[in-house]
C-alpha cells in the first residue's frame, strides 16, 4: 500500500454522501481520486500532479488527451470545491485509525498519524507509531552496545553472550592488549631515542675531532714560524 503523498486516493475511501458524482473527480491516468490535481492548460483536463508528472517523462510535452503541447495550469476552481467537499477515511485504517478527515487535511494527518507503521530496526517488523518507541524498548532482536566491554550483542541473547563474568574478561582482555601495544610503542620509541642520542654522540664526536685537528694544525704552524 501506498499512502496518499504518493499517489491517488481509491475512491472507496471516500465516505458520506457527497451529493455529485465523484466518478467525474477521477484522474484519467490512475483512474483513482484527484489528488493535488492541475490540468492542461488547453483541453482544461485535471490529473494527479504525481501523474502527470510522471507521464511527462516518457511523454516529454504530450497531454494524455492528445492535445498538441501539454501546458500546466491551476486546476478549475470548480474541481477545487468539489473536492473539498470530500470526506477521506484515513489511509492507515488497516493498522487501527478510525479517523475520517476532510480532503484538504488528509495530507497533514497522514504525515502525523500515530497509525502509521516503521520498520524495527532489529526483528523488522512492521510497528504501528504509537507503539514503536515501547516496541524498540523490548525488542529482543535489538542491537545493544555495552559501554564498559564494547561487545555488541541482541537484547534476547544477554543472558547467554554478556554476562557480568563476559564484560569482566572482556574488558580484561582489552586492557592486556592496550598494555601490549603500549609496551611495543615504547620500545620502538626507546629505538628511535637511542639511535638519536647515537647519531648526537657520533656528531659531537667528529665535531671534536675537527676541533682537535684544527688545535695540531694551529701548533704546528707556531712552531715553523719561530
Amino acid at each position: 500500500m501506498t499512502s496518499t503523498q504518493q499517489t491517488g486516493v481509491p475512491f472507496e475511501r471516500i465516505r458520506g454522501s457527497p451529493g455529485f458524482n465523484v466518478n467525474n473527480l477521477e484522474c484519467s491516468i490512475c483512474h483513482e481520486l484527484l489528488w493535488k490535481p492541475v490540468a492542461c492548460r488547453t483541453c482544461e483536463t485535471p490529473f494527479c500532479s504525481i501523474c502527470i508528472n510522471q507521464w511527462l517523462i516518457n511523454h516529454p510535452n504530450q497531454c494524455p488527451n492528445q492535445c498538441q503541447i501539454f501546458a500546466e495550469r491551476k486546476c478549475p476552481p470548480f474541481i477545487v470545491k468539489l473536492l473539498s467537499q470530500l470526506q477521506i477515511a484515513c489511509f492507515y485504517q488497516s493498522t487501527g485509525c478510525n479517523e475520517i478527515i476532510s480532503y484538504e487535511g488528509l495530507d497533514k494527518h497522514e504525515i502525523e498519524c500515530n497509525f502509521q507503521s516503521q520498520q524495527c530496526p532489529g526483528c523488522q517488523l512492521q510497528i504501528i507509531k504509537e507503539d514503536f518507541d515501547n516496541h524498540i524498548s523490548n525488542c529482543t532482536s535489538i542491537e545493544l552496545t555495552c559501554q564498559d566491554c564494547k561487545i555488541v550483542y541482541k537484547r534476547g541473547d544477554a543472558d547467554r553472550k554478556h554476562t557480568e563474568n563476559i564484560c569482566l574478561k572482556e574488558q580484561l582482555r582489552q586492557l592486556r592488549d592496550e598494555y601490549k601495544e603500549n609496551k611495543r610503542e615504547m620500545h620502538e620509541l626507546t629505538l628511535q631515542l637511542y639511535e638519536i642520542r647515537l647519531l648526537n654522540r657520533k656528531e659531537f664526536i667528529e665535531i671534536k675531532l675537527i676541533e682537535i685537528a684544527a688545535l695540531a694544525d694551529k701548533r704546528d704552524t707556531s712552531k715553523h714560524q719561530q
